[in-house]
């Protein structure tokens, strides 16, 4: 009788302890959320009102931008939902499936514009006379772009079916027990998701170093040409620092769905078995979530177009720029995303 009452007060003390934990998570987490959520229509802002920004891969940019700023929805949403404690027990399940399928579709369609963005590249830098990209590499693009959409909406579909909330933990979404289907599953996921897009990023900007490092600049080109190839380098350098990011912030995520997969332990039972590595998963979490937080800033920071930009619109706000100025062009035709 002494030994149930003193599990259960074990256990009592372990549900209390991750209930403050995902209290203070989610207290941190939720105001990095709403400035990524900011940041993110901010930046989506300036690539929609200036036509400079109409390019190709502005475009896949902006899809980009666009699914983050849906997962940074989401992620305010659920934070703001863990703290109010608002959601009865079928609501926390229809919370969970709802947030869970939103982020991974969302990053589904980040990871896979990325790796697009990074094809467009290569096209334009390391294949740049050739017939595809001059004739057929839009078209190309469009319905890549569409059967991304079409397989994030579809291969993210099961987690509604396997995901739940467990009702002694506000804000724990977690696996329902894990068969082999959804062992395959989630091994599928980490292949689609993360080995798949990181192989084809990683191999496509280390061709794009490497064909710039051994090209060699006509020695006809004056001070205009020479700034117009810095640009290029400086945009490339973006773009490979966003697509880098996924990669490195996401592997511990995908490390730990594949180890739950191997095991088939949900987040719960490790909770018993191995604290550390429950806390390492949650961390893991809140790290690929990060993503969305950071991929504006670096944007900024790399992009000197968008930098421009972004500080001739915060003076316009701010109300210090002239009505003469606000006439001028703001940025002349940006020839680093041609």
């Amino acid at each position: 009788m002494n030994h149930g009452v003193i599990n259960d007060s074990n256990e009592t003390n372990i549900d209390n302890f991750f209930i403050q934990l995902y209290d203070i998570t989610s207290i941190i987490a939720l105001p990095l959320a709403i400035i990524g959520l900011i940041s993110n229509i901010f930046v989506l802002y300036i690539f929609i009102t200036d036509r400079n920004f109409h390019k190709p891969t502005y475009y896949l940019i902006m899809i980009s931008v666009t699914s983050d700023i849906i997962t940074a929805i989401s992620m305010t949403y659920g934070y703001s939902h863990i703290l109010a404690r608002t959601t009865d027990d079928n609501g926390a399940d229809i919370m969970c499936q709802s947030a869970v399928y939103i982020t991974a579709t969302s990053y589904t369609i980040s990871i896979m514009n990325l790796c697009l963005i990074a094809f467009d590249r290569y096209c334009n830098i390391v294949k740049a006379v050739s017939q595809f990209n001059r004739l057929y590499k839009n078209n190309f693009l469009l319905f890549v772009e569409i059967s991304i959409w079409i397989t994030a909406v579809i291969i993210n579909a099961p987690l509604i079916l396997v995901m739940e909330s467990k009702n002694k933990d506000y804000g724990l979404c977690d696996f329902i027990p894990i068969t082999n289907i959804i062992s395959a599953y989630l091994i599928f996921l980490v292949i689609m998701l993360y080995i798949i897009p990181s192989t084809f990023i990683v191999t496509v900007y280390v061709k794009i170093i490497i064909f710039r490092k051994n090209y060699v600049s006509p020695a006809t080109n004056n001070a205009e040409q020479i700034e117009e190839d810095a640009q290029k380098k400086r945009f490339i350098k973006a773009l490979m620092s966003i697509a880098i990011s996924y990669v490195c912030f996401t592997w511990p995520y995908f490390a730990t769905i594949l180890g739950y997969a191997i095991t088939k332990k949900t987040y719960y039972q490790l909770r018993f078995t191995d604290k550390v590595a429950y806390v390492t998963s949650l961390l893991s979490r809140s790290l690929t979530t990060s993503i969305t937080i950071i991929s504006p800033f670096t944007y900024l920071l790399f992009d000197s177009n968008i930098r421009k930009r972004a500080v001739k619109v915060c003076k316009q706000l701010l109300g210090l720029e002239s009505n003469r100025q606000r006439r001028l062009h703001h940025i002349r035709v940006m020839s680093s995303a041609r």
